[in-house]
Formats: C-alpha cells, sequence, structure tokens
C-alpha cells in the first residue's frame, strides 16, 4: 500500500470532515501511511482528531520550504485538496520541475470566478479528480481534448459519514419549522434568500438559519424588513444532528454562482430524513433528485411555492423524506467514496513519478518568476479579465507587460 501525503491550505469545516472521514477508512487497512500539509490552520476540532490518531500533522508550513519539497518528494503519493487559495497557486508553481505522482481532487465547482479551474492546474498533476460531475461542464474541462479526458480526469463525490444522521429521531414540535444550515453569507446564499422564504404565505411556518459568518448582518436585515418574528438566527452551532431533528423541511437557497459541489449538509438533511428544496444551479441538481427526495425549483419564486407545497402536505414530506434517508443509506457513503479513492491510488501507482510542470504564464504576458501577480493573473483564466487586472496593475513595479 502507498504512502499518501494530503496537502490542503486549511483544515476544518465542511471539507475537513470529508478528509477526516477519508483518513480514517484508510488508516483501517494494513500498509496505508498517511501525513497532511496544511499551509494555513487545522481548526480546534481537526487538530483534537489528529492527535488522537496520532497523524502526522504538519500545519501553517511554508509552501515554499525544503521541508514540505522533501516530503512531496518521499511520498508515494501527493494528494492535493484544491480550492482558490493563493498558497496553493504558490506550492504548485514551488514544485514546478520536480518529480511526484501526483492527484488534484477539486474541492469547487470549477463554474465561476474565482473558483475557476486554470489550464496550469489541469495538467499538473497525473489526474485531476472532481467532486461533482456537473464540473465536467465547465468551459476549461468541456474544452479539453476526449483524450485528455479520459487519460487524466476523474470524479469521486466528495462525502463524510452520515452515521449519526441516519440515527436522527424527528423532534415533535408545533407548526412546519424550515431549516437552512450552512455558510450564512452571500457568497453562498442566494442574495434574496430572506425574500424567498418570507413570501412562504403559509402561516404556521417558521424558519431556523445556521451558521456564520455573516449571520448577525443577515438577522439585522430581516428585522429591518419587518420579518424578525418569523427567523430564528442561531450563529454557528455544534451539534448539526440535533439541528436537523427539530425541522421539517431542509431548504438551501444558494446563488447560482457558488462555489460547492458536494454540500455536505445537503446529504446529513437526507440522512436525516428530511425532504429538501433546493433552486436549479449545477452541484444541487445532481445531489437532490427532483420529486423524489426533494424539490429543485426553477427559480425563486417557484422556490417559495414549493416550500409551501410540502408545508401543506405531511404525507409528500413523510414520502420524501424516506427516499432521501435510503438514498444517502444505499448511495451518498463514505465507504462508496473511500472504495473510489482507492481504485485511483491503484492506478495511480502503476505509473512512474512524473516532471511536475506548472506553466501559468497568461498568453502574451512575461513577468518575474513566482511573482504573486503571475500566479494572480493564472488563477483568472479568462483573458479578457487578465487584461483588466494587467491595466490596473499598470503602476505596480512588478507589472506585466504586453510581448510587442
Amino acid at each position: 500500500m502507498p504512502n499518501i501525503l494530503h496537502i490542503t491550505p486549511h483544515f476544518g469545516g465542511g471539507v475537513g470532515s470529508v478528509l477526516r472521514g477519508l483518513i480514517d477508512e484508510l488508516g483501517r487497512i494494513d500498509g496505508f501511511e498517511q501525513e497532511i500539509v496544511t499551509f494555513d490552520f487545522i481548526n480546534e476540532q481537526s487538530r483534537k482528531w489528529a492527535k488522537e490518531r496520532r497523524h502526522a500533522v504538519y500545519s501553517e508550513i511554508s509552501p515554499l520550504s525544503l521541508e514540505l519539497h522533501a516530503l512531496v518528494c518521499a511520498a508515494d503519493i501527493v494528494h492535493v485538496h484544491f480550492w482558490n487559495h493563493p498558497l496553493t497557486y504558490l506550492f504548485l508553481d514551488s514544485f514546478s520541475g520536480k518529480k511526484a505522482r501526483v492527484v488534484i481532487w477539486a474541492h469547487c465547482n470549477g463554474a465561476y470566478a474565482p473558483y475557476l479551474f486554470p489550464e496550469a492546474v489541469l495538467s499538473f498533476p497525473q489526474l485531476f479528480v472532481t467532486t461533482s460531475e456537473y464540473s465536467a461542464k465547465t468551459k476549461t474541462i468541456a474544452s479539453q481534448p476526449a483524450q485528455w479526458q479520459s487519460a487524466h480526469l476523474r470524479n469521486v463525490t466528495s462525502r463524510c459519514d452520515t452515521g449519526d444522521f441516519l440515527k436522527i429521531t424527528p423532534e415533535e414540535h408545533s407548526g412546519v419549522v424550515v431549516g437552512y444550515v450552512g455558510t450564512v453569507d452571500y457568497c453562498k446564499m442566494h442574495r434574496n434568500s430572506l425574500d424567498m422564504l418570507a413570501a412562504v404565505s403559509s402561516p404556521d411556518v417558521r424558519f431556523v438559519v445556521c451558521g456564520g459568518d455573516c449571520h448577525e448582518s443577515i438577522q439585522a436585515e430581516a428585522q429591518a424588513k419587518g420579518w424578525g418574528d418569523r427567523f430564528d438566527f442561531k450563529g454557528k452551532v455544534s451539534d448539526v444532528p440535533a439541528v436537523l431533528a427539530e425541522l421539517d423541511i431542509f431548504a438551501y437557497p444558494l446563488t447560482k454562482e457558488h462555489y460547492g459541489t458536494g454540500e455536505q449538509v445537503l446529504v446529513e438533511a437526507m440522512a436525516a430524513g428530511l425532504p429538501q428544496v433546493v433552486l436549479d444551479n449545477g452541484p444541487e441538481s445532481y445531489i437532490v433528485k427532483d420529486g423524489v427526495t426533494g424539490i429543485v425549483a426553477a427559480d425563486p419564486e417557484a422556490f417559495s411555492r414549493a416550500i409551501e407545497r410540502l408545508a401543506a402536505d405531511p404525507e409528500l414530506r413523510r414520502e420524501m423524506g424516506e427516499n432521501s434517508r435510503k438514498c444517502a443509506a444505499e448511495q451518498l457513503t463514505l465507504a462508496q467514496m473511500v472504495a473510489e479513492w482507492i481504485g485511483i491510488y491503484e492506478e495511480l501507482m502503476t505509473h512512474p513519478a512524473k516532471e511536475c510542470v506548472f506553466e501559468c504564464f497568461p498568453s502574451g504576458i512575461i513577468n518575474q518568476e513566482g511573482s504573486a501577480v503571475r500566479l494572480f493573473l493564472c488563477s483568472l483564466v479568462d483573458k479578457a479579465v487578465q487584461d483588466i487586472f494587467i491595466e490596473a496593475f499598470s503602476f505596480c513595479p512588478e507589472t506585466p507587460r504586453r510581448v510587442v
């Protein structure tokens, strides 16, 4: 079995729960050795978990450090957990030219800036793995030759352990409780989320909103609009199963341009036996089975009507809830994800380590080696957008210059 070096910008939150599950399950297999590198923080929950399981963790390590590069070269497989983080770009750039056996697992969907997949990132590893089949439709992946997609593109949907959620027993309560758990910030939530929920006319429906970091300002917005009595903003919660036990419907109104993929909280809501209402965005539509486990709404108005329909029909809620729990237990499992990763690791081990090349100069641009400007321009992907920033950076000593 190979030794695997996991590299991630930071370790916590939704991706952290996925990584903990993956690393735990691999650790139960004889021969697997794993180490973890984080460029930024490791949160307290993950730090405690690593200590209890005696995992080697290198936190707040520089992407440029010789220690890191030595760990990379010594590993059988380097598993890079990717989203658009500047320290990850710095690592890929600094390691360019060295040999390793690398797989990149993208924890963003790649559809909208700034969470895009530059050509330089796609070509860096032996295998590039998405976390949602939706990502195959994004511009940079869909434009790749069929030969590249067959040889280098894989998909493993991210999953965490839902055992505690499958055991949830609903708490008795009055009325119909509609809940949201996740990032309470308009960088991910639909900008009209409050309006969409408040437009639900059913008088016995109330809303619970859990998560941060902008919950206080959004709560103030609800109060300013006169909806304060319909919304209960709880901020960040540590016991998500307890929250889901109090709900009848899980509402998840995300902006179309959000960066998410596996959306673990949707799977947790399914495991808890809750029908889900989502907008017709790429990632959610690959998780929620419309009319079976929940409702995929075409637009904000349809979103409000879907909640009204479920609020008025306990039998439909029960049926979709049962379908959801069955789907989570049989199709959206941690064991399935781990088995798929073992298959990818085995595939990688049939190939030798290769020279990793990070060619990130935007077309027609020259700049100093390793500059922050050059890496930033690379991450933008789109030439028209790059040109806007090239003009904006024209005063900078490190200014990119158009080749004449």
